[in-house]
């Protein structure tokens, strides 16, 4: 147990944090603090990020992920934010990702969900199973916010013949595939597979694109599927 007095001054109440403390959480002037009380007592910590660092990180992740250049980024920023920003960089927070022939600033994925923690597109996609997008833009701004948050590996996707774009979590597929195979024993139209294995039409296209784009499944002609 560490203890420390407290002071007065101009009627507030101060304490000089313990050098212990000060070395186990690697606290130096002008760091944050937080403060929790747990069952009657106080705990301190020392949050990842400042605020100021949160500020700076939330400004960029307002920005589409294939649009977010240094450039575009310091236009939003103030002086004192433009030093944040190179100081996450100099940390290793923020670091330079090239995407074709463009260089884009991505977050670090271990602190992106202390950045953003509701996303659209990702809750939809976890809450029921899949999602269907038809714009380009959306489903690239899908497919950087899962690598950012770590989750690209959760989940399959392809581009249909009608353009739009089938995203599935991959227990899904795993999870309906042995129904679909049973049930594609003999050639069936989307509608009636859907029924067959209790989903709606939609989510029941996304499972065909994506098991057809595995080889599992053909299209013997349009609309019509049967097990490879």
């Amino acid at each position: 147990m560490v203890k420390a007095k407290t002071h007065e001054f101009k009627k507030e109440v101060y304490v000089k944090i313990p050098q212990e403390i000060v070395k186990t959480l690697g606290v130096k002037p002008g760091d944050e603090l937080e403060f929790k009380i747990e069952s009657g007592k106080v705990i301190i910590s020392k949050p990842l990020l400042s605020s100021k660092e949160l500020e700076v990180l939330r400004k960029m992740n307002s920005v589409k992920h294939y649009e977010r250049t240094k450039d575009r980024i310091l236009k939003l920023l103030s002086k004192e934010e433009v030093m944040v920003l190179e100081d996450l960089i100099n940390k290793g927070i923020v670091f330079e990702s090239k995407k074709g022939s463009k260089k884009l600033l991505r977050i670090k994925k271990e602190v992106f969900p202390l950045v953003v923690s509701y996303n659209p597109l990702v809750e939809k996609l976890y809450s029921q199973g899949y999602v269907v997008i038809e714009d380009p833009s959306e489903a690239r701004e899908l497919e950087e916010m899962l690598l950012e948050q770590g989750k690209s590996g959760e989940v399959t996707g392809v581009r249909g013949f009608d353009k739009k774009y089938y995203v599935v979590l991959k227990s899904k597929v795993e999870e309906m595939k042995p129904l679909i195979t049973k049930a594609l024993e003999s050639p069936k139209v989307i509608e009636d597979l859907a029924k067959k294995i209790k989903v709606n039409k939609e989510f029941c296209k996304a499972l065909i694109e994506v098991l057809r784009e595995n080889g599992e499944v053909i299209e013997k002609k349009k609309n019509l599927f049967q097990k490879a």
